[in-house]
């Protein structure tokens, strides 16, 4: 099994494809997120990929979600 975290808008893409294909084993996604931004209020740092609002956040992450089902 290969266990990683993965920030980015797309659950799988090129590299993550090419990761199952040659080593034929599972995948497991420890951690992924959209951060809600807050115009910067909140004191979080902006992280590679992040939401506007808590509304945004829980749309990007049951994307996510589903993809990764996939």
């Amino acid at each position: 099994m290969i266990s990683y975290d993965r920030y980015a808008d797309d659950f799988a893409d090129g590299r993550l494809d090419r990761l199952m294909r040659e080593t034929d084993k599972r995948i497991f996604c420890g951690e992924f997120g959209f951060a809600a931004w807050y115009d910067g209020q909140r004191g979080f740092g902006r992280y590679p990929v992040w939401a506007r609002d808590d509304a945004e956040s829980g749309e990007k992450y049951l994307r996510g979600m589903q993809a990764a089902a996939r």
